[in-house]
Parts: C-alpha cells; sequence; structure tokens
C-alpha cells in the first residue's frame, strides 16, 4: 500500500481493476435486484485490512493539507496508465458518501457506468463508517434508496427487513430471520440473534484478556435447552475478582454480556450404593450395590452388563436417579433451601467467605534497615523529596499510642472474662431456679400426703381420744402435742393402778399371815 501512494501510475491501475469487478458483479446479479430499494454488496474477497487501508489512501488522496510546497500535484491528477483525471468533488453536509454504489432504476434499463462516473464515486464513506464495519466484523454494503412517490421517501423498517432477507435468501446466505431492526438517524440496524455463536476457545481467550488472574473456565452444562451459554470461572487475584464484579459486564468479542458472582446450590446427600437421597454410603443398609444407570443390582463389577435404561431410584421413572426432572428430587431440594435459610437466619451455620490472604512471614522477619536512603541515587531530572526523621515529640506520641494499646488490650482481656464470669452466674442461677421449682413441687405434694395422712389417721385418733376440736381447723403440732399428752396421762393412770393392786396383794398377804398365826397360837 505504500508503493500505491507514491505511485500514482500503480495506483490508478489498481482502481481501474475496481472498477471491473464492480462491473462484473452488475453483468452477473443484473439490475432489478430489490424493488423499491436497490442493496450493492462490495466485492467480498478483499478483506477487510485492505478496505481499511484503501480507506485511509484515498482521504490522504482528497484531503491533502496545507504543506510548505504548495505546487505539489495530488495523487489522482495523473493521466499516466490509462488514468482519467478527477475534478475535486463537492461534499454535501447532510448526504451519505457512497463507496462503490451501482445506481439501478426500476424499469430495468441497463446504462452503461463509464470509468470517469465510477472514479468520481470512489471511497466516499467516512473513515469512521469504514472503521467500524471493519472492528464489528460486519458485511461491506450499505443501501440506497429511490423515492417512488413524494409522500414517502424512506421505506418503513419492516418492508426493509423483508426485502434484505429475500435477497440474502436468493444469494444463498443462511441466515435466520432479524430480531432486530430500528432507524437510528440515518443509519438503519439490523440484528440477528444467535446464541451459540462462540466457541469455547474464543470465549476462554477473551476472558484471559480482561482478567488475566482467570482459571479454569468451563462452560455450565444443563439438562435441557437454553438459549444462552453460561460460563464459569476463577479468579485469583482478590481485586480483579471485586474490580470485575463492580464493572458487571465484560467484553466477549463485540459483545458486552453480564458477570455475576457464582453461587452454588445446596449440595445433596445421596448414597453412591442405592442411589436414594438422605443418606451417605456409610449409613447404607442395602445388602447390594446398585447399577447408577438402570439400578440392577451388582453383584461382579466385572460381569455386570447395564441395559443403558435410565431408572430414578426414587420415583422409578425414565430418567436418572438425581435428575432434575424428578418430582421427589424437586421437592427434596425445596424442603433442603428451606431448612438452610432457616439455620442460616438462626445463626446455626454460617457459610464460608473468601478470607483476605494471610503473609506467610511476619513484619518482625525482615527488619527495616538503619539508613535505606545512604546509597539511594536519584533520578535524572527528579527532585529528592526531604527526609522526615523521627523527631522526640513523634516518639513520645507513639509511646503513649502503644501504652493505649496495651491499655485496651488489658481491658478487652478482663471484659472478655467478666462476661464469662457473668455466664456462668447466669447459669447458676437457672441452675438454682429449677432447683427452687423442684422444690416447690416436693413440698405441695408433702402436704398433699400430710393432709391424706391428718384424714385418714389423725382425725379418728382425735375422736378415739375425746380430743375436743374447739376450731375448725387446728395445727398439725397443736394436735400432736394433745396426742402426746393423752398417752402421757393414760401411762400415768395405768402404773398407778398397777400400784395400787400391788399393794392390795401385800395387804391380803399379810392378813392371811397373820391369821395364820392366830390360829397356830390357838
Amino acid at each position: 500500500m505504500n508503493e500505491l501512494v507514491n505511485d500514482e501510475a500503480l495506483l490508478n491501475d489498481f482502481l481501474q481493476f475496481r472498477q471491473q469487478q464492480a462491473q462484473y458483479r452488475i453483468q452477473k446479479t443484473g439490475h432489478n435486484l430489490i424493488p423499491y430499494h436497490e442493496k450493492v454488496s462490495s466485492n467480498k474477497q478483499v478483506t477487510h485490512k485492505q478496505l481499511n487501508q484503501s480507506k485511509k489512501l484515498q482521504s490522504m488522496a482528497h484531503a491533502q493539507p496545507d504543506v510548505s510546497t504548495p505546487n505539489k500535484r495530488r495523487l489522482n491528477d495523473s493521466a499516466g496508465s490509462g488514468g482519467l483525471p478527477t475534478p475535486k468533488q463537492q461534499r454535501s453536509g447532510n448526504k451519505q458518501f457512497q463507496d462503490n454504489e451501482i445506481i439501478l432504476d426500476e424499469t430495468g434499463d441497463n446504462r452503461q457506468i463509464d470509468s470517469t462516473s465510477k472514479y468520481m464515486q470512489q471511497h466516499k464513506i467516512t473513515f469512521d463508517q469504514v472503521k467500524r464495519a471493519v472492528s464489528s466484523n460486519l458485511p461491506c454494503f450499505y443501501i440506497t434508496f429511490h423515492p417512488t412517490n413524494e409522500d414517502q421517501k424512506v421505506p418503513s423498517a419492516f418492508n426493509v427487513v423483508d426485502q434484505v432477507f429475500e435477497y440474502l435468501k436468493q444469494q444463498n446466505v443462511q441466515i435466520n430471520r432479524f430480531s432486530f431492526v430500528g432507524w437510528a438517524g440515518a443509519k438503519l440496524k439490523l440484528g440477528i440473534y444467535s446464541s451459540r455463536y462462540m466457541d469455547y476457545e474464543f470465549v476462554k481467550e477473551e476472558i484471559s484478556r480482561s482478567i488475566a488472574s482467570v482459571v479454569n473456565p468451563k462452560r455450565i452444562q444443563y439438562s435441557y435447552n437454553r438459549k444462552t451459554d453460561d460460563y464459569r470461572f476463577h479468579v485469583k487475584d482478590l481485586q480483579e475478582y471485586n474490580r470485575a464484579l463492580n464493572m458487571r459486564r465484560i467484553s466477549i468479542g463485540n459483545v458486552m454480556v453480564p458477570i455475576t458472582r457464582f453461587l452454588e446450590g445446596d449440595k445433596l446427600t445421596y448414597c453412591t450404593r442405592c442411589w436414594r437421597v438422605g443418606h451417605m454410603r456409610n449409613k447404607c443398609l442395602a445388602p447390594t450395590a446398585r447399577c447408577r444407570i438402570c439400578l440392577q443390582e451388582i453383584t461382579d463389577i466385572q460381569k455386570h452388563n447395564c441395559s443403558q435404561q435410565s431408572r430414578c431410584a426414587q420415583c422409578y421413572g425414565n430418567h436418572h436417579s438425581l435428575s432434575s426432572q424428578c418430582e421427589s428430587i424437586k421437592a427434596y431440594k425445596i424442603q433442603l433451601k428451606e431448612e438452610v435459610d432457616n439455620a442460616l437466619a438462626r445463626g446455626v451455620i454460617h457459610r464460608s467467605e473468601s478470607n483476605k490472604q494471610v503473609p506467610i512471614f511476619n513484619q518482625d522477619d525482615f527488619p527495616h534497615l538503619s539508613n535505606p536512603n545512604r546509597n539511594k541515587v536519584p533520578a535524572w531530572g527528579s527532585k529528592q523529596g526531604p527526609t522526615h526523621q523521627p523527631t522526640i515529640e513523634s516518639t513520645e506520641i507513639t509511646g503513649v499510642l502503644t501504652a493505649l494499646n496495651k491499655q485496651l488490650s488489658i481491658m478487652t482481656d478482663i471484659i472478655i472474662r467478666m462476661e464469662k464470669k457473668f455466664e456462668e452466674m447466669d447459669m447458676r442461677m437457672k441452675h438454682d431456679a429449677e432447683a427452687l421449682e423442684l422444690l416447690q413441687k416436693i413440698m405441695k405434694n408433702t402436704l398433699c400426703s400430710i393432709r391424706e395422712v391428718m384424714e385418714i389417721i389423725v382425725n379418728p385418733l382425735c375422736e378415739l381420744a375425746k380430743i375436743q376440736v374447739k376450731r375448725k381447723h387446728l395445727s398439725f403440732t397443736t394436735i400432736l402435742e394433745e396426742l402426746q399428752a393423752g398417752t402421757s396421762n393414760r401411762l400415768l393412770k395405768q402404773v398407778a393402778d398397777t400400784q395400787k393392786d400391788g399393794q392390795s396383794s401385800k395387804d391380803t398377804t399379810t392378813l392371811s399371815a397373820a391369821s395364820n398365826t392366830n390360829a397356830r397360837r390357838t
């Protein structure tokens, strides 16, 4: 391309070659391609890079700045190699410039396009539009419209979409229906929804270009069809991780896609022996293991011949045992999520959070040098700032702050010990309250039993002892005292009676003895 700039004859030959290609396309495709408006496609054999470079060359040719040699000819003023001189072109501010434009009438008249008019119409699209076409990987074509009446100068967007789609279909272009259409000023924006047009390697490369510390990007496999693909990856650098979450979007190709934090689902508790949920393999009660797919019992895994027909261990349906289509699995997941949310709300369990990276070495392992700036040479053109030496006031302040830190640490330790003591006192008070409540229950039961004893035993004894109960209810101690007094009186009476009986017996014996003696004397 540098040779084209330096050699005017070679540049004219290149432009004539482009004109011949355009005329060949006219003869091959015909005139009436699309009614009501015309669509022109550029040469698809030319790459975007060549198109961009040619635009730069011609923009240099048309817009020469004021230089110190005003008598220098423009590049396109040469007549060598069959080239024709091109007059100066006037640009209008409100009209869109046209590149490689072919005007076709509706009646189908074959109009000969000479090299002079064609050369005058070369390279009129602005550089920004050409750059956008190359950067966005867009096809190199544009559309011009010819009004059929005065009321409607430009067709509606939906009519344009239908006609463009029919034209591309006639050209055997495999394309889906347009999912987005709309006018943006003088530009008609067309869009096609393509869910999976990016391969894994391209996505991996684009992610690594945006996030340098990305590790192990993987496509998430779903059991059902989705319109888009989701990718999961790890970020080793915590700063890049937080920055990506704050940006909320990442560029993949020429598309900005959302990026969010990956939240893992609640892990299911299932057995790899019987493939049922609710327990692990070490607590399975099944006598033999089962196949994961067909659920047949496996005695010898080398002799097992799987039928490859999926069966569910939960509902015995025609799907895998842990499939998301199983109603039992869905109900178990819902119940598990509710239980996990309740446990998190109560504070019973806590989710693991990413902790800050703790350095392996301590700061004391690498002490500061006594004079680190002794051999330091200042860079060229840089002013060395004043070095701040520690003063007496700063050392005193640091000493006071360190003493305060020590006092605060001591106070925190004391507060922690006091909290532990208060907790122990609370536990003791709770224990005493429970013991008091138990004692009250025992006293109540004892009083009830004493009441029964009073009714069954003491009252009949009072009646037998003929104790006059003046009040309706006497105290239990009073009744016991009266009963003791009655028993002592009875004992005294019995002793007196026994003594009287003994005295009378003695008297009778003495009387009998005296009578016997008298009888002998007589």
